[in-house]
């Protein structure tokens, strides 16, 4: 076989052609080894956010005031005369599961006939002068469905208020109290008493509770409405046995 022959022409193009080729070969190394190295930089931009590395990273906590829950049953419904008009104050909440007798509640629907005109949430008396109760967050506590809250005059405007069980506790019962308004036409949060009892003749809301279990100091505490519609403490009958 006859060994192939190139003949060119011209040996200066044969060296430009290589040099050329290899040229066009180191261009795009060169460009794809760049790009290799900025891979490894962090993009950022006039508007991109800093990321947070796993070592602060931040968990949001479940917030203690859920969602409603589906479960809430009808405890109990109750009638209330405001003036000439008549309410239907029903009590919406879970009864224990837990093998002990007692139930809860959530909120306080109050009814014009067959009108909604509103809707209590007991978290706002628990957060402000109570404790939730044993069925969970946002739940009074009580004994049976009929003591869980009942109605009455306890101002003495003429008008019938709540008075909600709060929690059971180691000696004397709190109740919420929330009063009837005649202006806004519906019910205000107004305080937290214990061992709650009326006295009509003097206009008094008379509080007894246990202060004391050392020497069983028991304090009877009378309260007054004054001209502003404010609870005031008016005397304090101290007894110990």
């Amino acid at each position: 076989m006859k060994p192939c022959i190139i003949k060119t022409r011209n040996r200066k193009t044969i060296v430009a052609t290589v040099f050329l080729s290899f040229v066009l070969l180191l261009v795009p190394a060169i460009i794809l080894a760049g790009c290799s190295k900025d891979q490894d930089k962090p993009a950022f931009t006039d508007h991109a956010e800093p990321q947070m590395s796993e070592s602060t990273s931040v968990t949001a906590l479940p917030s203690e005031n859920q969602d409603t829950p589906d479960s809430d049953i009808v405890l109990v419904s109750h009638v209330a005369n405001v003036g000439n008009r008549q309410l239907t104050i029903t009590a919406m909440g879970l009864e224990r599961q837990d093998g002990i007798d007692g139930c809860g509640i959530r909120i306080l629907n109050i009814f014009e006939g067959s009108d909604l005109i509103q809707t209590i949430n007991m978290s706002e008396a628990i957060e402000r002068d109570g404790i939730s109760g044993a069925i969970g967050y946002g739940y009074t506590e009580a004994w049976d469905k009929e003591s869980s809250f009942y109605t009455q005059d306890i101002n003495f405007d003429g008008y019938e208020d709540l008075v909600v069980m709060g929690w059971i506790p180691n000696n004397t019962i709190p109740y919420y109290c929330y009063l009837w308004n005649a202006d806004l036409e519906q019910y205000e949060y107004a305080f937290m008493l214990q061992g709650i009892s009326i006295d009509p003749d003097n206009k008094e809301i008379i509080s007894e509770y246990r202060y004391s279990g050392e020497n069983y100091e028991y304090r009877y505490d009378h309260y007054r409405f004054n001209d502003d519609g404010e609870l005031v403490l008016v005397d304090r009958v101290v007894s110990t046995q």
